[in-house]
Order: C-alpha cells, then structure tokens, then sequence
C-alpha cells in the first residue's frame, strides 16, 4: 500500500485516466476521509474509498473493468461511484439497491445528474431520511416543475435547504421561515451560501440557539450595504462580527476586535485565524477562558508580525505558539524549538510530525510525550514517514508499534512484511491493516488472531475489505463467532455462501446476524429459530430493524423475558403508535425504560412512574441518560432507594437551566443545587455524538471532563475546519475536551467521523463548518458516560463509566475490551476505537434491558 504521497498521486491519475495500462491496483483505497463530510451525514469519501471508485466518478475506467461490487466501508460499489460521475450507461436495472445506510442507486444517479427517464420517486429515503430528491437538490439537479420541497430527512432538513445551498431555489420562492429541528431555516442556508435574494426581508430569523440569518450572511458575504449591528449576539455570545472574522470579510476601519463571546474568544482570534488582522494590529496577548492568545490564532492563521520570537507563549495546556504554527504546517524556516512540550509532553516536533513540515533531516523519531508516543508514531499516523524508514518496532507505553499507527491509517509502505507484530493488547499489524484498508492483494494471514481468538478475517469482514472470492468463510474466533456471523451481520455476506445456520457456541446463526444487521435474506422460513438464551429472529431483526411489515407479537420474550419490544425500544426501532410500554421482562423492566435510555419516548408520554423491580423508575431512566423532554416536572418522583428524579439528573448532568427547585433533597441528603455544583453542572450540557464514518458507529459523550488532560494526537485523518486549519487535540481523561469558541481549531475528527455536534447547546459554526465542528462550556468534573449506536440504530447503553474500564461491545455487552482507545491513564489507544469494537458484538445486550 503506497504512503500518503504516492496514493495522492495515484488517484490523481485515476481521476484523469492516466492509470498504466493492466494496471492491477484498484482496491488500494483511503482509510479515512479525504474529503471534509457534509452537514447531516451526507456521504464523502470516506474508509474504503479506491483507486476503481475514484476512476468510476470521473468515467475514467478501462473496458473490460469487473470489479463493480467493491464496497467503501458504507456500503457504496463502484456502480455507486459511476452514477455519481453521471455516467452511468442505459439498460441499468438495479436501482434500489441499497448500500448499509439505504443508500439507493437512484440517489447516486440524482446526485450524478442521470436518473432514468420519467423517474418520479422523489420521496425515496435511506435510513436517515435521505430522499432522492435531497441528493438532487445537494447537486443543484431538480428538474424544472419539482414541486416535493418539503421532503425532509430524519433531522427535519428539507429539500429546500439544501436546495438553497446550491442555488436551485424556483424564482419566487418565500418559504424561508422553513426550519430543520434546529430551527435552522432555508434562509440560514441560503446566507451561509451567500445566495440571499435582493429584497430578503427575513434577517432576524434565528435558530434554536439564537444563530441569525445576520450571522449566516456575515460569514457568506452577504450582508446589506450600511449593515450596522455587528454586536448582535446569539445565545453563546457569538456575534456577526465573530462571523465575518471567521471568514475574513470583516470591514476595515471597524474597532470590533475585543468582542468576545461566552468563552472569551474575540474577534481578534478569529480575525487572526483567517489571516486577516489589519497591518498595526497591537492586542496580541488577549486570550480566552482556556489562555489560547490572538498569537495562537495568527499562527495557525500564517499572520505573526515578522521577526516573531514568542514560540514559547502558552495556553493554559501548556500548547505554545510554536505547536500552533506546527499544527497548521505554517513553522518559518530555521525554526529551532522543536523540542517544546505541552502538559502532557507531546513536543512541537510531534505536531511538525504530522503536517509534514518537521525536515527531514533532524532525527526526532524517538522523542516521547509523557505516554511514549513517539514522533514517529505520530508522523506514521498521518502518512509523512520518510522513504527506507526502518523504526517500525518503536513502541509506545501501551506497546504500540509505529506499524500500528501506520496501518490504521492506511500508509503501510509497499512490501512490508512484519504483519504479526502485536501491540500491548494482543493485536497484530494485520489486524490494524484490516482496518486502515491497507491490506496487499494476495494476503494470506486472514487466521492470525489477536485477543479472545478474533481472526484478521473477522476485522476484514466488518470493515469490508475482504477480497473478492474470499472462503474462509467457517475462521470463527474462540467463542465461535464466523467470518460468515461477522459478515452476514455487517450485510457482505455474497448471496452464493449460503452458511444460514451455522452457530457460534451461543447457538447464534448466521442468519440471526443477518437479522441484527438489518439483512434478512428472503425466503426466510423459520422467525421462531432461537438461540440458546431464547432470543428468536423477530428479536434479532427488531435490534436490527428488519421485522416484516405488519409485525405484532412485541409480547415475544426471551428465557430472561425480554420482548422483542425490548429490543426494538432499546435499538430505538418501536413504529410510531406503538403504546405496549408496560410490557416487561423478569426484572421488571419494561419497554417504556428501554426507550426513555434511547431517547424514543414519545411527545406527550405521561407514564413517568412506572418502575422495574427495584423502583427504577422510567423517569429516573430518562434523567440517568438525560432524555427526559423540556418541561418535565415530577421532579421529586423517588424510586426504590429514595432518589428523586432530580437527583439522578443532577449527578448525570442533565438538569434544565432554570429549575425552579434547586433547594430540593431526598433521603441521601444535599440539595439539587449541591448535588449539580459537586458534579460541576448548573445547568444542562450538550451531549457529543461522534458517528465513526465507514464502521457507522456513534459514540455519545456527555460534556464533562476531569481536570487530569492527555493530548490526542496522531489521529488518522484530517483534524480541522473546512478552512484546513488544524487546531490543538486533546483528551481530557475520560472524554473529549475542545475548548469554548474556538471551533475552527477545536475540531474534532477521529479516524472517518461522518457527524459531529452537540444536543442540548448547538455550535453555531456546525452550520457552515460542515458538522464537524463544534464548541461546548468549560470542562468540568463529572465522570463520563457513553453509549455506543452503529449506523443501523443499534444501541447499547448502561451506565458505566469509563475509569472502571468497563467497556462495552456493539452489543450492549460489557467486554473489557472494545473502547480501548478512552482509558483515563492514556489515549494512545484511540485508534483502536473501531478495530477494538469490529466484529465482536455478538449475542448478549443483557445489560441494555436488565
């Protein structure tokens, strides 16, 4: 697999035709994104996207091509990328095939420009709501007389929206009050794209957070002439001309640089991070709340005054001016700094490593931060090692090598050959090849196992990058999960391995795999087939939402009494209408607290005290995962040990601001107002969703953080705004801390993130930053609760918490294994975030409903 350098120039020559004649190498494919993804998890290119895919979107393939079913971990073939380029040649039959997301035939070719004609279902959707008609209007492709602008997806954005973006809005359009469920509006859109009409009228529309559309045209570079009202703020401080700083359109003359938002950060620092501070600009050490100074900002924004000797000014981290710079590859020549640490040791030459500006001729390699993480782990995981580099053994504390870091990102060089070389935890390079999508043609170490018996197979199978032909179908794992199990569940299993019941020792088939992964074959003849704890198919395809139309035996249960209604609630799956709440398994716990842990009560729920049988009730469900809706008042509902529903919500972080009874207290003692303060909450905080992009996977974090900070580095992928600038990363314990405001350089990518934002207290800057950016209040000390939902809705919950390292699998079970990269000691592991889960969510979810 070609390093960074060589790959780039590869698929440059896909993309132009200019690939040598026989060539052989079209599965070499990126692991990670090399486009930034689009607001509300549209598709980019993403992990497992080739050579073949990049030569299919430009119409660039050869005749004779025969490898038209290669998937990108998403699911999306190579016909997918041929419809995208809009080349997709007549007599093409097989339109609704869906890729993992639902992805459909017909929504490449509308984005491609060639749906058959007479086509005219616009209101097909994916499983986010994507229609059709969304990927047409993205493209700026609807045809003349569309009339379907309404259609909105999952998170109510309409086609208008998008279709505002493009510049395909009809003449006469006046629907701009039409909002998202963010109260994002068309008019938002419309002025993030700068395509406001002349004579719009309808500037103060704001979103939920107060965003206006000022603040969208300020950025947009659409304001009026003789606009004036530069300090109007939204509700985190952020005024328009933070917004016209950001995109460096803020008007000469204007003495506006000391406006700062709720965290301190000016305009100057966003100026400066734009490059765009005017020539005397004097008030370079202003800094925000966390101590990141306008110096920080002018360096990744390349606009320091000549002669600057102030590497060494820090932040509150300890992160200097010198690693800003580093960060954005903007270092001057004869810089000599190279050996500056931040709190955790990780050096500027670390930063330098990764954006490829560290000269090559200075041996760094071995130079630590306090984990061990080398500057060569750090160069490996970005792809910048140079030719001949021979440290691939350097280990850091948790034993993992630079092979490792090189392969989960993607960048093994041609020829390597130490793939049973195995980190700290038993994986072997392999294994994190597996995952970075670079694997040679013509592997065959696919029975290399790492911990607990999983095969590099098994890896491959999840992510999707097993080879054409492949029959190592029965390699299972030491508690007898399959290749076929890890396939099947993962909907690759081709349609001529007909493996359907082959078992693991928990008597799960392949077919209930299928099931979970939303893939019933057809021709299904036995929904009754159960395995050994009683779960039938109905209850796998309830998790993975693949009941058949009509479905109404929720009262199913297992030996433990869990319904498929429980699985259904637990995956978020129940259909709309459904009321069986009090249906409950042998401990008490009912449906109705499965979908208070998943957020999928619904509006109007009133059955608040309905308990398990040790009181739980489903309101202090709801207030344990911080779903209870706004207005909720039976705060002094106790359950079976005394606790109100107050207290839960405070020790999870989840009271509303403005409760009206801080004063309260139960039999535990303290008042609310103690109980939030110790867990450092006065008021709700937003939630952080990462959706891991080709794997699927979302990881929810509630924002709290403990003061003890690890950097977060050497990160596959690309860490910054859609402006490319790359901002400090760090991990603070036991979650993600990004400091206030500063979003453009406080973004956060991990390995292929399709979505990133917050619930609760929205970034403003997601809107145009393209979701991956985003912002939350000063960290505080409470510990750190997560749940784990792949791309079908899957969720596993349950309290845990991350310092007691339990670690819970895709299924809900808690393995002690799968988020190996959120341990509190270090983060080195973080790029084990999704090979640690791959294909080890087998059978149990017991913890989800008790």
């Amino acid at each position: 697999m070609p390093m960074r350098r060589e790959k780039e120039k590869l698929f440059e020559l896909a993309r132009e035709g200019r690939l040598p004649e026989g060539f052989r190498g079209w599965t070499i494919a990126w692991s990670g994104h090399s486009e930034l993804p689009d607001y509300k998890r549209w598709p980019a290119v993403g992990a497992g996207w080739s050579v073949a895919h990049e030569a299919a979107r430009a119409g660039k393939l050869p005749s004779g091509f025969d490898m038209w079913e290669l998937e990108t971990g998403s699911g999306r073939t190579v016909r997918h990328a041929v419809a995208e380029g809009g080349s997709l040649p007549g007599g093409y039959a097989c339109w609704e095939r869906r890729n993992r997301t639902g992805w459909t035939m017909y929504h490449s070719a509308a984005a491609g420009g060639c749906l058959p004609a007479g086509f005219d279902r616009w209101d097909l959707a994916d499983s986010y709501g994507r229609t059709v008609a969304h990927a047409a209007a993205r493209s700026g492709r609807l045809p003349e007389g569309f009339s379907g602008w309404e259609l909105s997806d999952n998170d109510g954005l309409t086609v208008c929206h998008l279709a505002a973006g493009s510049g395909c809005l009809p003449d006469g359009f006046d629907r701009w009050d039409l909002a998202d469920n963010d109260g994002w509006t068309v008019a938002h859109a419309a002025a993030q794209a700068g395509r406001l009409p002349e004579g719009f009228d309808g500037w103060e529309l704001a979103d939920k957070d107060g965003f206006s559309v000022w603040h969208c045209a300020a950025f947009g570079g659409c304001l009026p002439a003789g606009f004036d009202r530069w300090e109007l703020a939204d509700a985190n401080g952020r005024t328009v001309a933070h917004s016209a700083a950001e995109a460096g359109l803020l008007p000469a003359g204007l003495d506006l640089y000391r406006l700062s938002d709720r965290d301190g950060r000016t305009v100057a620092h966003m100026a400066a991070e734009s490059g765009a501070l005017p020539k005397g600009f004097s008030l370079w050490d202003m800094a925000d709340s966390e101590g990141l100074t306008v110096w920080h900002s002018a360096a990744r924004g390349g606009c320091l005054p000549a002669g600057f000797d102030g590497w060494e000014t820090a932040d509150s981290m300890g992160r200097t001016v010198a690693h800003a710079a580093a960060e954005a590859g903007r270092l001057p020549e004869g810089f000599h700094r190279w050996k500056l640490a931040d709190e955790s040791g990780r050096t500027v030459a670390h930063e330098a490593a990764e954006t490829g500006c560290l000269p090559a001729w200075l041996d760094l390699w071995r130079t630590e931060d306090d984990d061990g993480w080398t500057v060569a782990h750090a160069a490996a995981s970005e792809g910048r090692l140079p030719e001949g580099f021979a440290l691939w053994d350097l280990t850091d504390s948790d034993g993992i090598t630079v092979a490792h870091a090189a392969a989960w990102a993607g960048f093994l060089p041609d020829g390597f050959g130490m793939w049973d070389m195995r980190d700290g935890e038993g994986w072997t390079v392999a294994h994190a090849a597996s995952s970075g999508w670079c694997l040679p043609s013509g592997f065959g170490g696919w029975d290399l196992t790492g911990p607990e018996g999983q095969t590099v197979a098994h890896g491959a199978a999840y992510v999707g990058c097993l080879p054409l032909g492949f029959r190592l179908w029965r390699l299972a794992d030491g508690e007898g999960w399959t290749v076929a199990h890890e396939a099947a569940k993962a909907g690759r299993l081709p349609a001529d391995v007909e493996l359907w019941d082959l078992a693991d020792r928990d008597g799960t088939t392949v077919l209930h795999a299928a099931a979970w992964g939303g893939r019933i074959p057809n021709g299904v003849w036995d929904w009754l087939a159960a395995d050994r704890d009683g779960l039938t198919l109905y209850h796998y395809a309830g998790r993975g939402g693949s009941l058949p139309d009509g479905f109404d035996r929720w009262e199913l249960a297992d030996s433990e009494g869990n319904t498929v209604a429980h699985e259904a609630a637990s995956a978020g799956r129940l259909p709309g209408g459904f009321a069986r709440w009090e249906l409950a398994n042998a401990k008490g716990f009912t449906v109705a607290h499965c979908a208070a842990a998943s957020g999928i009560l619904p509006g109007g729920f009133d059955r608040w005290e309905l308990a398990d049988a040790k009181g739980n009730t489903v309101a202090h469900e709801a207030a344990r995962w911080r779903t209870l809706p706004e207005g909720f008042k039976r705060w002094e509902l106790l359950d079976g040990e005394g606790r109100t529903v107050a207290r839960v919500a405070a020790e999870a972080g989840g009271l509303p601001e403005g409760m009206s009874r801080p004063e309260m207290s139960d039999r535990f003692g303290g008042t609310i107002a103690n109980v939030a303060s110790y867990h450092g909450y006065r008021f709700r905080r937003p939630a952080i969703r990462l959706v891991v992009g080709g794997h699927g996977h979302t990881w929810t974090f509630p924002v709290g953080w403990p003061t003890r900070s690890a950097r977060l580095s050497g990160l596959p992928g690309r860490w910054g705004a859609a402006s490319g600038a790359v901002g400090p990363r760090s991990v603070c314990g036991w979650g993600i801390s990004v400091r206030s405001g500063d979003c453009r350089n406080r973004c956060a990518v991990l390995g292929d993130v399709r979505d990133l934002k917050t619930s609760g207290e929205r970034d403003n800057l997601t809107r145009y930053q393209e979701s991956i950016i985003w912002s939350a209040p000063r960290p505080s000390k409470i510990p750190c609760r997560w749940s784990h939902t792949d791309n079908a809705g899957r969720t596993n919950a349950g309290p845990t918490t991350l310092w007691r390292q339990d670690r819970a699998d895709n299924s809900g079970r808690w393995a002690g294994r799968t988020l190996q990269g959120w341990q509190p000691r270090t983060d080195r592991q973080r790029r084990y975030l999704c090979l640690s889960a791959q294909g080890h969510g087998r059978r149990s979810w017991r913890q989800k409903t008790r």
